[in-house]
């Protein structure tokens, strides 16, 4: 019976049938969202590494007045016996915390600092400012440390000096928040209109209106010109590109147009027409003069017999 056992194993392990088993692999260690340090008088403490979904942290603890054992805690809900923090409790659209950060002691210890934290986010927004609040166990401080510096999707928090108590009674609560990137409010600028005027030497002035939503201050008028080879023979009278007028006007209401007119001379060249207004917003219109300049007169067409 040995010997058949023997070579039914060696047939077994021979020849193209051979069976294979898979080496079974070690499955990722997830990361534990509370752990134990303890403090020093005279040195800072590296912190664990603890993670919650989306979340992980990683930091030091400061010095401290007495060397304790200190239990720190990550969590996506507000830790037992705080209130969840709001940035501003009468805004609907407050900042939610993304992740709370606990540091308790059955042993009265006070940190020199804030710990330094260094959080990743599965996703960080592009122009959103990172805050730490405080809780110092009756309401949260709000951008008690921030903002955080961003470095792809890390968050990180230098410490910040400041006594931090520990109780076993109190424990120091932290809250990573973010507030969204603000969008510039648009700034209103004058408008021209038309937005180009052509003139011919000795010509008709022009005028053009100018406006700006709910502007209801002066605006005002400066021109710079300059002129193209002098002219043969050279204008005895009116010698100059064009000019603008007057030096200032106000809208009769908010949002209202005004009237500039430009006045050519004798010469030819071109010009830059700047209106501003009251908060230095302007807008500028090119005047030409020139000679190749059409001037065309309204004509009046009579019907019937004369």
């Amino acid at each position: 019976m040995f010997i058949a056992s023997a070579a039914l194993v060696a047939a077994c392990a021979s020849g193209t049938d051979r069976a294979y088993y898979p080496v079974p692999t070690a499955s990722p260690t997830a990361l534990a969202s509370s752990g134990t340090v303890t403090s020093s008088t005279t040195v800072t403490v590296p912190l664990p590494t603890l993670g919650v979904t989306g979340v992980t942290v990683a930091g030091t603890l400061p010095t401290a007045n007495v060397a304790a054992s200190i239990t720190e805690g990550l969590s996506l809900g507000a830790p037992t016996g705080a209130t969840a923090f709001a940035a501003r409790r009468d805004t609907p659209a407050s900042p939610s915390p993304i992740v709370y950060v606990e540091f308790s002691s059955s042993t009265s210890v006070t940190l020199s600092a804030t710990p330094a934290l260094a959080f990743t986010l599965t996703s960080i927004t592009s122009g959103d400012a990172y805050y730490l609040a405080y809780y110092n166990g009756t309401t949260w401080v709000a951008a008690y440390d921030g903002p955080g510096t961003v470095n792809g999707n890390t968050v990180s928090f230098a410490a910040f000096a400041g006594a931090i108590p520990i109780t076993a009674a109190q424990p120091a609560i932290f809250a990573l928040y973010a507030t969204p990137a603000s969008t510039p409010t648009p700034v209103p600028t004058p408008v021209a209109s038309p937005n180009a005027v052509a003139l011919a030497p000795g010509g008709s002035p022009v005028t053009f209106s100018v406006s700006e939503a709910g502007n209801a201050a002066a605006f005002t008028s400066a021109i710079s010109c300059s002129t193209n080879p002098t002219p043969s023979p050279v204008p005895t009278s009116d010698a100059f590109v064009a000019q603008v007028s007057p030096a200032s006007a106000t809208p009769s209401s908010a949002g209202g147009a005004v009237t500039f007119t430009a006045t050519p001379g004798n010469e030819t060249g071109s010009c830059t027409v700047t209106i501003t207004d009251a908060n230095n917003a302007s807008i500028t219109v090119p005047v030409t003069v020139s000679t190749t300049n059409v001037i065309i007169y309204g004509t009046s067409r009579k019907t019937g017999k004369e």
